[in-house]
């Protein structure tokens, strides 16, 4: 039944929300019973608003909605008889062409995020959570109360002077007597000592040698070595908050999870803060909340690219304990002093059960999207937990997520130039900068603390169930050059799980964060939109998109009608990214002036929002893209598995209609499984205590479930859903049963249908369309794999030569997507091929161009226009390889990419 949603605007003014706004939504009988109850209305009172019915509570619109519903009207001629769905067919066609309502309830619910995890951390996910926690709200602490006369006139320098704060922190020289006399530090200057004076063979040369070693093992110790002053803190707070109020339009954070890390902080037991890293404002953020809800800052582990004068020591006073990028002067030889050094300064913190931050990630994003997690300084905290230093620890996943990006932007990093380094005067020109433009909102996000001795304790006695399709060789993660795993000998059991710790830090963080009003944006533009959409048509688009992420139970960071959010948006990304155009509504019709009409008529004209998708304002608007993509990005892999599959038999289907497109369940999930691997630097797709087939059969059956992926019915069918559901309910279990009940029976396959109607291949298109970027990417990257048959190429060599050709593609025309040629994104491809991969022959060096070649040819056809014919390598270009000559050349026809090799002749 068709039905109507009114919304009402409500002011809330309780301190939980302070100055946002939030929409109720309900819905209304029929349009028939809705005209008689409007007309009654207007005839008692005619003067009455449509914002006066938000007057009445929840409870009596739905008395009023049970009582004036009506029934079904049926159709005329129908035959007599009980109702059937059959003469419900106009009702049935609006179904089918509109989005289904939802109540009020579906409509107002926001998802609390940020529990522990249920497998791992089962005893922590009740330990600080009660059932008034999600009913908190939400805090704007970028606006101070005022309810104090000195509040009114001081607002920021009273409230952050009046925010009470009895924490107390450790001297530094402390720690650094402490440091430098651990028997780790001088272990550390002994082998040193050893290894420079050949062995200890000359007493001499060694004492000289630890002398030296002694020397700068306190020099390192010092330079490394910060505190926290309480003066510092309420000065920081206050500029912070002065200067973003002329920048931002507010800071929020939810209560609730504020509440939690209150409770945890109250333990006799450090906290390890590990958040995402998008700003450098995320430093000063977190410490800022932390301190406005009484809870001790943290000793925050910072790059010492910010070592710089002034800023450095401001920052030194704050807790910041600057480490160097790259931890070893040379490659392959290691910096034992420094390591030692920075791992007993880190120990020394927690041994005084002092806060710790650190980002997992490394360093800063630059595509949006979260990275691998690095696992140095994370294997320093597990070591104080192993060696009885500390009793416990909680981890606290974190994310700071912006409208956006106060310091600038990475375009120029993604274009392929070089970072350029901090100087004195960066911070002066960004802040002056940042004056020039508006920021819209900050959310700042905490997960629910999570005990690390029950995490370690249920990763070492459990493991996830393994299948014959998850346990075939699968390709070997890289190990960080710049981690803290060869302090000391590690056993490969160790680094797995301090890897797994990481994955599940990052997937934690990643799941916490807010999605933001010009991440919404973006995404929509380059993915549904990317020629253009009206204002009606972005605003539809807008909210059932914001819909879904919601039902995928992620956050948004803002409220408010569909409409007024998307022109807030438009204005923060600004008119380089996101402008306005008059097009002619029909470019193709005759102009007035020829059919004899007057002169100077004007010819209408619809203004469209268009995206700017040309290099190299596309790398912005994909960076705030990329925040949804995680959302999205296991049914975008199923999407480009199926259309690689089946992309012949596709484009067939829709011109002709005829037999229905087939393909096999267990070779979209195989074809899945695979580009998850080669994915594996771009996204952590499943936590350790997660499978990935349970994962992606998930994400199959929501394609189902939006009609994407058709199931036949046949005579077998119950039986064959049945038994896929009990072997995916097997594989979906944290307890490890016995070698037995292992046995997988994927050979009992089931066959799927691609639906052909025009709304399903258009889910299906809009799917591939967010990996497509990435899948174009790395089909370039393996392309170009073949100038290493010929020659030996040095990793900066291969990236200038690989991103110029990319570059050179797009300047052509011939990219598919223009974001394809990012930095980021090649550099990723390269970790996943093996070392060695142009020194064999041809195989070796086609496999990934092939593998690519298909999905590339998939991602292709879900573009709007096609692309013109190209070549990439010039016809019948040789390169020798063992004995063997290899002709590589791809020609890209209307939407289809094809791969040909001469056979080898060896």
């Amino acid at each position: 039944m068709s039905s109507i949603l009114v919304y009402f605007r409500v002011r809330l003014s309780s301190t939980s929300q302070i100055g946002t706004e939030r929409l109720i939504f309900h819905r209304l009988p029929s349009s028939s019973s809705m005209e008689a109850i409007q007309r009654q209305e207007l005839s008692s009172d005619s003067g009455r608003r449509l914002e006066d019915v938000s007057s009445k509570t929840v409870k009596e619109i739905q008395d009023q909605k049970s009582h004036k519903e009506t029934k079904p009207v049926r159709r005329k001629n129908a035959v007599p008889g009980p109702t059937t769905s059959l003469d419900l067919v106009p009702e049935l066609a609006k179904f089918k062409t509109t989005p289904p309502s939802t109540s009020s309830y579906e409509k107002d619910y926001r998802p609390f995020m940020g529990r522990a995890c249920q497998r791992c951390s089962t005893h922590s996910r009740e330990l600080f959570y009660h059932k008034d926690i999600p009913q908190k709200g939400i805090l704007n602490i970028g606006i101070p109360p005022r309810n104090s006369l000195l509040g009114r006139w001081f607002p920021y320098s009273h409230y952050v002077y009046t925010v009470p704060n009895g924490c107390s922190y450790p001297e530094a020289k402390s720690m650094i007597s402490d440091a430098v006399q651990h028997k780790r530090v001088q272990r550390a200057i002994h082998r040193s000592a050893m290894n420079d004076s050949d062995g200890g063979k000359n007493e001499e040369s060694y004492q000289r040698a630890a002398l030296k070693h002694t020397k700068r093992s306190i020099f390192v110790i010092k330079r490394m070595s910060a505190t926290i002053l309480n003066i510092t803190l309420r000065l920081t707070g206050f500029l912070i908050m002065r200067v973003l109020s002329f920048l931002v339009d507010g800071i929020h954070i939810h209560q609730g999870q504020a509440e939690m890390v209150r409770e945890a902080a109250k333990r006799d037991v450090p906290m390890i803060f590990v958040p995402l890293h998008r700003s450098h404002l995320d430093y000063l953020l977190m410490s800022l909340t932390l301190f406005v809800n009484q809870v001790p800052c943290p000793f925050i582990a910072a790059g010492d690219n910010l070592n710089i004068p002034i800023i450095g020591w401001w920052f030194r006073h704050l807790g910041a304990f600057f480490i160097k990028r790259k931890l070893d002067k040379e490659v392959g030889k290691k910096d034992l002093i420094y390591r030692a050094a920075l791992h007993t300064f880190m120990e020394s913190i927690l041994q005084r059960n002092q806060n710790m931050e650190f980002f997992i990630e490394g360093g800063r994003t630059r595509s949006g999207k979260a990275l691998a997690p690095k696992g140095g300084l994370l294997s320093c905290v597990i070591d104080a937990y192993m060696d009885g230093v500390i009793a416990d620890a909680y981890i606290v996943p974190a994310s700071v997520t912006y409208e956006k990006i106060i310091e600038g932007n990475f375009v120029s990093e993604q274009m392929g130039l070089s970072k350029k380094k901090e100087g004195i005067f960066s911070p002066i020109k960004g802040l002056w900068n940042a004056f020039q433009a508006r920021y819209g909102n900050i959310r700042i996000n905490y997960a629910q603390p999570f005990s690390l001795k029950e995490y370690l304790d249920s990763a070492q006695t459990s493991a996830p169930i393994q299948t014959e399709l998850s346990m075939k060789p699968r390709l070997t993660k890289a190990i960080s050059d710049n981690s803290l795993y060869g302090t000391d000998v590690v056993l490969e059991d160790q680094r797995q799980l301090i890897r797994g710790l990481g994955e599940h830090i990052v997937l934690d963080s990643q799941a916490v964060s807010s999605v933001m009003s010009t991440n919404l944006l973006a995404f929509l533009l380059l993915n549904r939109f990317r020629r253009g959409a009206t204002m009606k048509q972005l605003q539809t688009g807008f909210d059932n998109l914001r819909q879904e992420v919601i039902a995928r139970r992620r956050d948004v960071g803002f409220s408010g009608a569909a409409a007024d959010v998307v022109k807030h948006a438009i204005e923060i990304l600004g008119p380089r990214l996101v402008r306005r155009e008059e097009r002619p509504v029909d470019p193709d019709v005759i102009p007035s002036s020829t059919l004899g009409e007057k002169v100077g008529q004007r010819r209408s004209h619809k203004e469209l929002v268009v995206p700017t998708t040309s290099l190299p304002d596309v790398f912005e608007l994909s960076y705030y893209s990329n925040g949804v993509v995680s959302v999205f990005a296991m049914e975008s892999v199923l999407a480009i598995a199926v259309s690689s599959l089946v992309a012949d038999k596709l484009t067939a289907a829709s011109n002709s209609r005829q037999k229905p497109v087939l393909v096999s369940r267990t070779r979209v999930v195989q074809r899945a499984e695979e580009l998850c691997d080669l994915l594996q630097f771009e996204f952590t797709f499943t936590r350790p205590c997660e499978n990935l087939l349970t994962m992606i059969a998930e994400a199959l059956d929501s394609l189902i479930a939006n009609e994407v992926m058709v199931q036949p019915k046949n005579t077998q069918g119950t039986m064959a859903d049945a038994q896929y559901a009990q072997r995916i309910a097997r594989t979906s279990f944290w307890e490890e049963g016995e070698e037995g009940d292992r046995v997988n029976d994927y050979h009992d396959d089931v066959e799927l249908e691609v639906a052909t109607s025009p709304e399903a291949l258009d889910k299906l298109s809009f799917y591939q369309r967010i990996l497509g970027p990435l899948v174009e990417g790395y089909w370039l990257s393996s392309c170009n794999l073949v100038r290493l048959l010929d020659c030996d190429m040095t990793e900066a060599e291969f990236s200038s030569t690989t991103n110029s050709y990319a570059k050179e593609r797009v300047a052509k025309g011939l990219s598919t997507y223009m974001e394809s040629c990012a930095m980021d994104t090649l550099r990723n491809s390269w970790k996943v091929f093996p070392s060695g991969t142009g020194s064999n022959c041809k195989q070796k060096v086609t496999h990934y161009s092939t593998f690519f070649l298909s999905l590339s040819s998939a991602v292709s056809c879900a573009m709007y226009t096609p692309i013109n014919p190209w070549k990439v390598f010039p016809t019948g270009t040789r390169y020798n390889c063992n004995h063997c000559e290899v002709t590589h050349y791809s020609t890209f026809f209307s939407h289809f990419l094809q791969l040909r090799v001469v056979r080898c002749v060896c």
